[in-house]
């Protein structure tokens, strides 16, 4: 694994194009990936499964991204991409 084993990363649109791309990258290098998804659950399913196949970390999402102060939907995040 890569240099952010210890790091989650919230990647939102990532079932499809440029947000795909960024989930295998950030899982490459050793990320736990949350892969959020609006209408892509097939594509989201598929990219956590490559993921896992692959010996990374994945976890599917499709909760609000908006945040919340007292409850946040997600653990710490160490990264967040959006799409």
């Amino acid at each position: 694994m890569g240099s952010l084993g210890s790091k989650t990363a919230l990647v939102t649109g990532a079932s499809r194009a440029m947000g795909c791309t960024s989930a295998q990258t950030l899982a490459s290098a050793g990320a736990h990936v949350i892969i959020h998804y609006g209408r892509g659950a097939t594509e989201a399913d598929a990219l956590a499964a490559d993921i896992r196949a692959a010996g990374g970390r994945a976890a599917q999402s499709r909760q609000t991204c908006r945040y919340r102060r007292a409850h946040p939907p997600w653990p710490k995040l160490s990264y967040l991409r959006v799409s």
